[in-house]
């Protein structure tokens, strides 16, 4: 599961031509299971793919 999130308390720090990078919440959550069982936070400039996050053993 992908999310696009905002982390509460904390104004981030934009680059240099002035653009905010996105964060994103990356939930495994296998079939089966009543809830997700890992999670990370990463900022990419794209949207992730599961495809994409082989790094993370999604």
């Amino acid at each position: 599961m992908f999310l696009r999130i905002r982390l509460a308390g904390r104004r981030p720090k934009p680059a240099a031509d002035g653009v905010i990078g996105l964060t994103w919440l990356i939930a495994q959550w296998p079939e089966g299971e009543d809830e997700p069982v890992k999670y990370w936070f990463g900022m990419f400039s794209s949207a992730p793919t599961p495809s994409g996050c082989g790094a993370l053993e999604c």
